[in-house]
């Protein structure tokens, strides 16, 4: 089929065939011959009834001038020939708005390493599921063309696409829009959806979308912008709103927002799940959250202590807001209103004891209170923390969407001394992190019935005894023998017995030194208590070095003395030491050649 009354815009290198005007643009280009013959093969396919490519001849391209026809709807019709795929240099390619037919396939792109541009329109497009490009575009422009069944995985590699302004327009009637995880680019504009019974869902996160954050209609029932790079303060998203939001999940996680979090969220009352993690905010949290399930607020600059207000969430199960300056005492209203599966607190500004009322938290599945300033001994009620007490062996996600494969609550967990994320798996986690603080007293035997406990780190924490600030005495055998448990951390105490942890050198066992049980029971039973054997010790080591200073002095004192007092000792002793000299030295010369 011929091609005809055509409009081409080309790039090679410089090379501009415009629609405009004849016209001859060449920088720096050099055509070799198998772009000429690609170019060549092509105008083989056109009817030119005008004589617009009487100049494509000879063998350099870079001297054709390009054509031009006036009117821009020119019904281009025919296939496109698959020797374009030799066009290394080429940077446009715009083929849109024409009657072209056919298949695209891997051919006509095979050495296409410089294109930037792509716009085609009408086009099936048949390539292999795992095709890697050989380009990186800047603009794709694929419209009405037949790219399916799924989304094509190459779109996926091409990490600088924007998304055209029509396609934000055609996506406002949409109830569903899903193009996450992508490489994305350029800004979102106000997301007006139409109203659904349901709630529109809209998922554009782990993309490279910037700029300030879109307005979105009370439709919209699910919105995902995290790890972007969204930047300014949230109220360009919470102020104004379009009508009573009936949005249920919110995650701006993992951009660059900042400012203060603005307390306007009355309008949003139907809200579920807030995740504002991984930002820059500040200042505290606003009393007007509330009805919520799940509160992310992880690794940002927040502080002031938790408000009050949030009691009244009684259907919140999740709290994260580790990694910020939060101060004051752990609230007492968390373990008497809240029942919660998971309370991250870790690397705030939490002092005082842990409440008792932390132990009404009987389906608490991670508990991490690690890096504060808490003081006090551990509550011995934490075993009625249930959810701890059998193995959890039914895995599944928490999920507050109503799309089956939609957005899932994630949790940031620090285990084995590593941070790592989970989601699928996040029910079967068990764990206790209370590492890192100023905790006293006992390890409570009430621990051992935790036997559903995945990970247990009680490090660098400082129990009063006769050591101070050190916890000291024997790892409880209850402990010893918690075979469930994958990771349990006691370093940096004084503590001894028969499990090795690194910065307690009076541990044994391997990989330590051995020791006995026998002798260490009997030197117990023997011996007392192991903190006055080690005070005893060190009494008799002060005296050994006192008396090793005095018998120092006293000596010299008395050699000093006997030569000070009698003089005739004391010119013996100086003759001896000139003769002893005088020889030594003779010995010297007589040793040196001559």
């Amino acid at each position: 089929m011929k091609l005809r009354s055509a409009i081409f815009i080309i790039f090679i290198s410089g090379l501009l065939l415009s629609t405009q005007n004849i016209v001859v643009s060449l920088v720096g280009a050099v055509c070799s011959d198998r772009e000429t013959k690609a170019l060549l093969n092509f105008k083989q396919d056109l009817v030119d009834s005008s004589d617009f490519l009487s100049d494509w001849v000879g063998k350099d391209c870079c001297k054709w001038n390009g054509v031009a026809l006036n009117g821009f709807f020119n019904k281009l019709n025919g296939s496109v020939p698959e020797s374009f795929g030799r066009l290394s240099k080429l940077n446009f390619l715009r083929l849109a708005f024409n009657d072209l037919e056919g298949i695209i396939s891997e051919a006509h792109f095979a050495n296409m390493t410089s294109l930037d541009e792509l716009e085609v329109h009408s086009l099936v497009f048949q390539l292999k599921p795992d095709w890697i490009p050989p380009f990186q575009l800047q603009v794709a422009n694929l419209q009405a063309c037949h790219l399916g069944p799924q989304f094509p995985k190459w779109l996926q590699t091409q990490k600088n696409i924007s998304i055209p302004e029509w396609f934000w327009s055609m996506a406002t009637q949409f109830s569903f829009l899903n193009i996450s995880y992508n490489h994305i680019h350029g800004q979102v504009p106000d997301l007006l959806f139409p109203d659904d019974p349901s709630g529109g869902l809209v998922y554009l996160n782990s993309n490279c979308f910037f700029g300030k954050l879109p307005r979105i209609s009370p439709g919209v029932g699910e919105l995902d912008l995290s790890d972007n790079s969204f930047n300014g303060s949230i109220s360009a998203l919470l102020y104004n709103p379009l009508g009573k939001m009936n949005t249920r999940i919110l995650d701006l996680s993992g951009n660059q927002l900042s400012g203060e979090i603005p307390d306007c969220w009355s309008d949003w009352w139907n809200l579920e799940s807030i995740s504002l993690a991984r930002n820059y905010l500040t200042g505290e949290i606003p009393a007007s959250i509330s009805t919520l399930r799940s509160l992310h607020l992880r690794n940002n600059s927040l502080s002031g202590e938790l408000p009050s207000t949030l009691f009244k969430c009684r259907e919140l199960r999740v709290i994260d807001i580790s990694e910020n300056e939060f101060t004051g005492n752990i609230p007492k209203w968390i373990g008497e209103y809240l029942i919660l599966l998971i309370l991250r607190l870790r690397f705030n500004k939490f002092y005082g004891g842990i409440p008792p009322q932390l132990c009404h938290q009987n389906s608490v599945q991670i508990l991490d209170l690690a890096h504060n300033n808490l003081s006090g001994a551990i509550p011995r009620c934490f075993n009625n923390f249930t959810a701890m007490t059998t193995l959890q062996k039914d895995g599944d996600s928490i999920s507050y969407s109503i799309y089956l494969s939609g957005y899932k609550e994630i949790a940031s967990l620090v285990t084995k001394g590593r941070e790592f994320e989970y989601s699928n798996t996040l029910t079967l986690l068990t764990i206790m992190d209370l590492s890192d603080n100023s905790l006293s007293g006992d390890i409570p035997e009430e621990l051992t019935n935790l036997i559903g406990l995945r990970s247990l780190n009680l490090s660098r924490n400082y129990l009063t005894g006769r050591i101070p600030n050190k916890l000291s005495g024997s790892i409880p055998q209850s402990i010893v023998n918690l075979t469930f448990l994958s990771h349990l951390n006691l370093s940096y105490n004084n503590l001894s017995g028969l499990i090795p942890f690194i910065g307690n050198e009076r541990l044994c066992g391997a990989p330590l030194n051995d020791c006995n049980v026998g002798n260490i029971e009997e030197k117990q039973a023997q011996g007392g208590n192991e903190t006055e054997d080690y005070k005893e010790e060190w009494f008799e080591m002060k005296w050994f070095y006192i008396s090793l200073a005095l018998g120092f002095v006293m000596g010299s004192w008395g050699f000093c003395g006997v030569l000070i007092a009698n003089r005739s000792w004391r010119l013996a002793y100086f003759k001896f030491i000139d003769v002893v000299t005088i020889k030594l030295c003779n010995c010297c010369s007589s040793s040196k050649p001559r």
